[in-house]
């Protein structure tokens, strides 16, 4: 899928806004003006770091073979429970960054299929990220933090880029608070990948996509 390069002016703006695409628990969206949306009820700043790891480098890291992909993903699909309160079939993670996340629960019960699933996720773990854009965004998220912007404090997000820097930013697991409350399962392709499935859906989704 095309990037469009926009100047950071016009970024800035489009990421100071909540895409209108339902997230699990209805959760709050607060836009930061001239960074990247905090949903502050559902996200601590692991939580922040990970979707903003998520939205830029895509889910590359989590497939060390075709084959074991396969196999976590079957594993899961089979051990799937309902689907969650408000649970959204898609969740954007950055307003204009290229991945984001495709919820399994409702997915399946709009009648998606785990190969179809599985062809895409090994198509958006190939697709090409942006370091660039992560690096920049978790600056801001520092910055804001230090002018109380955001929920927390300079100290905390310094005590994790420190520990975030030296392996060179790697992916991480979600918050233990945020994996009890909304027991996440989903897989992290890119815009046209998630169209592409939605697309091809044979029942209409509970709680709509919105809009990409």
């Amino acid at each position: 899928m095309a990037r469009i390069l926009i100047g950071w002016a016009a970024r800035a703006a489009v990421l100071s806004i909540a895409l209108a695409i339902p997230v699990i628990d209805a959760a709050r969206a607060v836009g930061v003006p001239g960074g990247p949306t905090l949903r502050t009820s559902d996200e601590s700043l692991v939580d922040l770091y990970k979707r903003l790891h998520q939205a830029w480098n895509g889910p590359g890291h989590m497939i060390p073979s075709p084959e074991a992909a396969a196999a976590y993903l079957r594993q899961e699909w089979e051990e799937l429970g309902a689907c969650t309160e408000g649970e959204a079939l898609i969740d954007t993670l950055v307003a204009d960054a290229p991945f984001v996340r495709l919820n399994l629960r409702p997915y399946r019960d709009a009648g998606g299929s785990a190969d179809s699933l599985l062809a895409a996720f090994l198509r958006s773990a190939a697709a090409q990220t942006d370091t660039v854009a992560f690096a920049r965004d978790w600056e801001e998220v520092g910055r804001r933090c230090s002018i109380g912007d955001l929920p927390f404090s300079r100290a905390a997000f310094d005590s994790l880029d420190e520990a975030m820097r030296p392996a060179g930013y790697p992916a991480v697991h979600h918050s233990a608070t945020y994996r009890s409350r909304h027991l996440p399962a989903y897989r992290v392709l890119t815009v046209a990948e998630a169209l592409r499935l939605v697309g091809s859906l044979p029942h209409r989704p509970r709680n709509p996509p919105g809009r990409l």
